[in-house]
């Protein structure tokens, strides 16, 4: 049996509580051989996880189904298959059932096996169990960075239960599944100028995301390459943070206290609603907000004319402060919060936008060479895809593409 196959049956049996001692040892030796190792175990022993990823493959495949559908109407559908009914049988069973049934999805959900992910992510074994090399890239995952307003730095991962830090009246608590929340201690009446007065900075690199709960309740999911700056506390007559790069917000209810989102040198939203994905990354050449529950006022950075109220289903398109706020009418919501749901997704997309989503999840670098096509794309590929997997999917269409390191050539 290959070190592949190896770990790959010993996880099965800690999924059905099956290890032997020696057996649990060697486990463990590879686990916490690298950081790598442990985030992959945490991940693939995470119910929650299993039940999200075999949803998604199963949400994915119809949805591409039925784009085929609507272009070819005598295709006939798929038969519904075994991980509709596994997903929807696990869900309904109670906890003690979970873990068997967490074990068979392991087995039957392909691109989530364990070493589907592993070995494809090129992940450094111990010296006993050791691998064959492999030039692919793995897939982002949950990491950031936690800037404090006195100047401390935390870096964050998937490992995270319990207080990560106190900032004032307040307390930073960590989560497994790659989140942060901020929870009020409460202050005495009369010191609240003792509460720092900077802002904290959560910030993601290439390569990584994170989830957040704002000290109002407010939920934040920040994609990769981006930041959001927030105080450890919201004193005075509003909410603001303060946005760089992509994140979709839930934003608690507070008719008193105004939640506002600032783009530095772009935009600025005053939400009056709760449910609303920006993207603004300086690369892209315009700041997207997509509204799905609620209402959004947009103002561009320094304009003096009133701001552009959306609605549910609409977005508002900033390319130039100058020429205001377009709105597109009924856009495809669903994909601009994909990313947040776990898939990549473009619709009416030119090569080069697709490759920008691609390089900032993967975090590797793009050229290119010749004229790009003129030819606009659609589709869907899971986030938790490695970069080959990628590329193949974009083979499919035709794009030339050849890897190099983290170094993407793309060709007519």
């Amino acid at each position: 049996m290959g070190a592949a196959e190896r770990i790959s049956d010993l996880i099965f049996k800690y999924l059905r509580d099956e290890l032997l001692p020696e057996e649990a040892e060697e486990l463990d030796q590879w686990i916490y051989s690298a950081p790598e190792n442990e985030a992959i175990f945490l991940r693939l022993t995470d119910e929650d996880e299993l039940r999200y990823q075999l949803q998604l493959l199963y949400e994915s495949r119809e949805q591409t189904w039925k784009k085929l559908q609507e272009k070819v109407p005598e295709l006939a559908p798929p038969k519904r298959g075994m991980l509709k009914h596994i997903s929807n049988w696990f869900a309904e069973k109670p906890a003690r059932w979970r873990v068997p049934a967490a074990a068979a999805m392991v087995l039957l959900a392909g691109s989530f096996l364990v070493f589907h992910l592993t070995f494809r992510n090129n992940v450094p074994l111990s010296s006993k169990l050791s691998a064959p090399q492999t030039k692919d890239i793995s897939p982002g995952g949950n990491h950031a960075v936690l800037l404090l307003a006195g100047g401390n730095r935390i870096i964050l991962g998937n490992r995270l239960a319990g207080l990560v830090a106190r900032e004032g009246g307040t307390e930073i608590i960590g989560a497994d599944s790659g989140s942060i929340r901020y929870r009020l201690m409460g202050q005495t009446p009369g010191h609240e100028d003792s509460l720092p007065r900077g802002l904290n900075t959560l910030a993601t690199p290439r390569g990584g995301q994170f989830r957040l709960v704002l000290p109002d309740g407010t939920r934040v999911w920040l994609n990769a390459a981006s930041s959001l700056s927030y105080p450890a506390q919201f004193l005075g007559p509003e909410r603001r943070v303060v946005l760089k790069g992509e994140a979709y917000f839930e934003v608690a209810a507070n008719p008193s206290l105004p939640f506002r989102v600032q783009i530095s040198g772009r935009s600025e939203l005053e939400v009056k609603g709760t449910h609303f994905n920006v993207m603004a990354y300086p690369d892209e050449p315009a700041l997207v907000t997509t509204l799905l529950e609620g209402l959004v006022a947009v103002r561009p950075a320094g304009s003096t004319r009133s701001p552009v109220l959306i609605h549910p289903n609409e977005q508002a398109i900033v390319r130039d402060s100058l020429h205001g706020v377009e709105v597109r009418k009924d856009p495809e919501a669903a994909e601009a919060v994909a990313w947040k749901n776990g898939i990549t997704s473009f619709s009416d997309a030119d090569i080069r936008t697709i490759m920008r989503k691609v390089a900032r999840w993967y975090d590797v670098e793009v050229s290119y060479s010749g004229e790009m096509p003129s030819r606009r794309f659609e589709g869907g590929i899971p986030r938790n895809a490695n970069l080959s997997e990628v590329l193949k999917v974009l083979s499919l269409y035709k794009i030339h593409y050849s890897l190099s390191g983290n170094h993407i050539l793309i060709s007519p």
